[in-house]
């Protein structure tokens, strides 16, 4: 009877094979392998098919730019976020040095015409009070002009002075303008002048390298014009042409 079983078993091998591995992998295939089955950081690069996961296997949000390689997301349109809200305000900062001090003000008068003035004399033609209301330097500037009127005098100036209100001493006195009446033979030769010059410091018309520094007060600003030369006669010059003469100041600060 043995015989007949190994001779039956023999015959049919293949045939038990088949049925084995037929049962064997219907109950493989039957096991389900869930996440709660896996070890966290067991599953690798490689147990994943290439190009397989999509965009849906990944959670929105997920995904930061440090895990991108530098350039792959150049181009992406980032909507900007909402304005912050503005930050304290800062302390002050100090002060910054004083800038230099500029023209404060100043004034300008017509000086009327003067007939018949003495030769060989200073002769007051125009006057301007200053006011002063901190240290200052003036720069003064007139025109005008003088007609010989047949005076036998040759040469004529004009300058500007600059006196204490109580008129004590010249503080400071301008360059001046010079003309000379070149043809004396011919009568009412008109000579223009004019002066525009810092105020130097010099009593008594002598100028120094350093303009006067007007410390606050008053002072009087003067016109002066002489006629030199020759001793006058009965004929003598005048200053002014049609109220056409004028002068004036401008105070300069000192910083």
């Amino acid at each position: 009877m043995l015989r007949s079983v190994a001779r039956h078993a023999q015959r049919n091998l293949i045939a038990y094979l088949a049925l084995f591995v037929a049962l064997g992998g219907t109950s493989y295939a039957a096991v389900k392998v869930t996440g709660t089955q896996i070890v966290d950081g067991s599953v690798t690069s490689r147990d994943v098919r290439d190009r397989s996961l999509q965009a849906v296997d990944i959670r929105k949000g997920s995904l930061r730019a440090d895990l991108f390689a530098r350039g792959q997301l150049n181009g992406a349109t980032v909507a900007a976020g909402p304005q912050g809200a503005q930050g304290p305000k800062g302390d002050t900062g100090p002060a910054g040095p004083a800038g230099p001090l500029g023209p404060t003000f100043g004034d300008g008068t017509l000086v009327p015409n003067v007939e018949n003035f003495a030769c060989n004399a200073d002769v007051k033609v125009g006057e301007r009070i200053v006011t002063v209301t901190r240290p200052s330097r003036v720069l003064a500037f007139a025109n005008g002009a003088v007609r010989d009127d047949g005076s036998a005098a040759e040469d004529y100036e004009m300058r500007m002075r600059l006196l204490d209100f109580g008129e004590a001493d010249v503080i400071a006195s301008s360059s001046s303008a010079r003309d000379s009446d070149t043809q004396p033979a011919v009568r009412d030769e008109v000579m223009p002048l004019s002066v525009t010059s810092m105020l130097f410091a010099g009593p008594g018309g002598v100028t120094t390298a350093a303009p006067v520094v007007l410390q606050p007060g008053q002072y009087k600003l003067q016109l002066i014009v002489s006629a030199t030369g020759a001793i006058c006669g009965a004929a003598l010059p005048d200053f002014g042409v049609n109220q056409g003469s004028g002068m004036g100041y401008v105070l300069l600060g000192t910083g």
